[in-house]
């Protein structure tokens, strides 16, 4: 049971990070008019949206990219190898 719940929390993440990715290469574009664009950008928004806002508040707010993606990234990869270690050690 716990291989289960591990491949799904693995998966979730994975998708979530695809989802952002998709997200970068679609603002290069610049086409909101397609379903496909506004479903990532329904999915991915509430994300990045607090962290932008954050980012907004500091000296990296003045940057010409937006760097929430990143740091969106970077906050994925801590919480899921926090949540598979834990499911690792439930395990035993």
């Amino acid at each position: 049971m716990a291989r289960v719940i591990y491949l799904a929390v693995d998966y979730f993440f994975y998708f979530l990070w695809l989802l952002i990715l998709v997200r970068v290469v679609i603002s290069w574009f610049r086409n909101f008019d397609n379903p496909f664009v506004r479903i990532v950008y329904n999915l991915t928004e509430p994300l990045l949206a607090p962290i932008r806002n954050l980012l907004n508040r500091t000296p990296l707010g003045e940057a010409m990219v937006d760097l929430s993606p990143i740091v969106l990234f970077v906050l994925i990869s801590i919480i899921k190898n926090i949540l598979l270690g834990m499911i690792r050690g439930f395990n035993g």
